[in-house]
């Protein structure tokens, strides 16, 4: 009785820890999820600034 009550308590324990750390919009609908695809822009790689960076070693005599 003892172990299976810790066994219970242990399970439940792990299912409330997975629904907590889930997708906080998982209850929301379909039209919450298109409300959020509008918040987020989406900046296409063309659209970036193009960076090159100095790999070169430091001492010139290398």
């Amino acid at each position: 009785m003892n172990k299976s009550l810790v066994a219970i308590s242990a399970l439940t324990l792990a299912a409330l820890g997975l629904a907590s750390c889930g997708n906080s919009s998982s209850s929301g609908t379909a039209s919450s999820t298109s409300s959020t695809a509008e918040k987020k822009a989406i900046t296409l790689n063309k659209d970036k600034p193009l960076v090159f960076f100095n790999r070169q070693p430091s001492d010139p005599t290398t």
